[in-house]
């Protein structure tokens, strides 16, 4: 017992601060993190009227929006289960939501891995087929992942969801839309979805899953040679039945013949078939419409004619997605960096190329190169895609793209100058602006009142005109003088932008020279007595 005598001694000479448990106020527990925490936990236990379910740890992380949980069992209880032997383990399941930094846009994404389940939670008359498939009672699910980006101003959403059975087959879903939400004018506890759809697809891949697969398939569907007309006669069949369907008895001339649109996807079905029978990779089920003139989903039409469907979306079916026809070769490629001039029709396909990704691999930079020579002589759509890669890695240029994207009316470009305006310095906003947009107006460009009132408009919002706050209050100058309250309020608009962030010495000597130039306009060109009451 000796030694420890001194050990005691020791501990009751230490200060007391080291003794004593640190002191916790209720701004320690009131953090963000642990509120999102909780408001998750009682999630979670609504959940738990539903299905059963455990999890080993959970940890969030407000800022980045993203929440986690670990070794997680799920018993879902599905009607055929009378003993709950179904159960679902995840090893570790992730929640992102919309960072605290980001206001204009919602994401969910859930994301799964390690994630398995047992032959229980099959319907009792699928399980038989399980075993040809897996090994053992345990269906493993490499990874599921589920996503959804949908940005309030446009209304416009991305939506994808991707599941891997290992050893079997892969699934993915892809849909850009251009416009989503709901209309409850009619219903309000029942809205109608409203769904402008750029483009969708689906894409299966073999995995290992086709050999097990082939064997259990309708005779002649799974021989080369004859399984496309297999594929052809059923899918035809199934789709004149649908047309009859819809049409009713009292429909005159063939109720179930088929629209041209729905006989090119049978063909292309037909066709996709015998290809994968060849060479059993991937099928592709995909839109066919042009991406840039979204279409119009109507939902309650589609039931009254299903022509109207295969019309308005044009889906084929193939063993490559449409976007691989669009791979650039790797010699035009290598253009890019070489020394022999490229005409404005190559510059433009390759820049749109490296910019997103899609036909090369990605190169901003290399992009930006190729890109600003036709963004500065009007190429607004280019201006666009590259003030929208460069808004977070190069502000200022982004700004001066955007500010060329808006004067040619392209969509989000007014909202990405106000994002960036907010982040910026308004002195460097102020000269981009007057690099791009000449400071000294010409009169040709309003003669009117009506056009100056527009004009003034126009450059301040950047819709329809290169943004310039100068070229804003010298036309709403003129305006307001001739008496206009619309120009008068645009005035007043750019007051309180400057205000606002703090612009004043960075825009006096800006105001001045648009004082003077006004005065200059409103004297040489009588405007007194062009806009006056004469």
């Amino acid at each position: 017992m000796r030694p420890l005598i001194p050990a005691l001694i020791g501990l009751a000479a230490l200060p007391a601060a080291a003794q004593e448990r640190p002191t916790l106020g209720w701004l320690d527990f009131l953090t963000p993190d642990r509120i999102a925490h909780a408001f998750l936990q009682g999630g979670i236990m609504g959940l738990r009227t539903q299905v059963d379910l455990t999890y080993a740890d959970m940890s969030v992380n407000l800022l980045t929006g993203r929440a986690t949980l670990t070794d997680v069992s799920i018993w879902p209880l599905p009607d055929w289960d009378a003993d709950a032997d179904c159960v679902i383990t995840i090893d570790h399941l992730s929640l992102r939501t919309t960072p605290a930094t980001q206001i204009d846009s919602f994401r969910a994404d859930l994301r799964a891995s390690g994630a398995q389940a047992n032959a229980a939670c099959l319907p009792p008359d699928a399980r038989p087929m399980l075993a040809a498939f897996v090994a053992g009672d345990t269906i493993p699910l490499d990874r599921l992942a589920i996503e959804l980006d949908y940005d309030v101003p446009s209304a416009g959403a991305d939506i994808a969801l991707h599941a891997a059975l290992p050893g079997v087959a892969s699934i993915g879903l892809t849909a850009e839309l251009d416009y989503a939400w709901f209309d409850a004018r009619e219903d309000p506890e029942e809205p109608d979805p409203v769904i402008f759809l750029s483009q969708a697809r689906l894409t299966l891949e073999n995995a290992g899953g086709w050999a097990a697969a082939q064997p259990m398939l309708p005779p002649g569907l799974g021989v080369p040679g004859s399984g496309g007309q297999v594929v052809e006669g059923f899918l035809g069949a199934a789709l004149a039945g649908m047309n009859r369907d819809a049409a009713g008895p009292d429909a005159g001339g063939d109720p179930s013949a088929l629209a041209p649109s729905q006989q090119a996807f049978v063909t292309s079905a037909a066709t996709a078939w015998e290809a994968f029978l060849a060479s059993p990779e991937r099928l592709v089920i995909e839109t066919g419409f042009d991406p840039d003139d979204a279409v119009y989903v109507d939902f309650e039409f589609y039931e009254e004619d299903p022509r109207a469907l295969f019309d308005d979306l044009q889906p084929r079916i193939a063993t490559q997605p449409a976007s691989v026809n669009a791979v650039l070769p790797a010699a035009f490629v290598a253009q890019a960096f070489g020394d022999a001039p490229l005409s404005d029709a190559d510059r433009r396909t390759l820049g749109l190329a490296f910019l997103t990704g899609a036909g090369a691999p990605q190169n901003i930079d290399a992009a930006v190169d190729l890109l600003r020579p036709l963004a500065e002589r009007g190429d607004t759509r280019a201006a666009s895609l590259m003030s929208e890669a460069l808004e977070t890695r190069a502000p200022a240029e982004a700004y001066r793209f955007a500010l060329i994207a808006g004067a040619g009316g392209e969509r989000g470009a007014a909202a990405r100058l106000d994002r960036l305006e907010a982040t910026g310095d308004m002195a460097e906003v102020l000269e981009i602006q007057a690099n791009v947009a000449s400071l000294v107006a010409q009169l040709g460009e309003a003669r009117s009142l009506a056009e100056i009132r527009l004009a003034a408009r126009e450059r301040l919002t950047g819709q329809g005109r290169v943004r310039s706050y100068a070229l804003a209050s010298l036309w709403a100058r003129l305006g307001a003088a001739a008496g206009d309250a619309e120009s008068a309020s645009v005035m007043a608009d750019i007051a309180d932008i400057m205000a606002e962030s703090g612009a004043a010495e960075a825009w006096a000597p800006v105001d001045r020279a648009t004082a003077v130039e006004a005065m200059k306009l409103w004297i040489d060109e009588d405007l007194a007595g062009a806009l006056g009451p004469g």
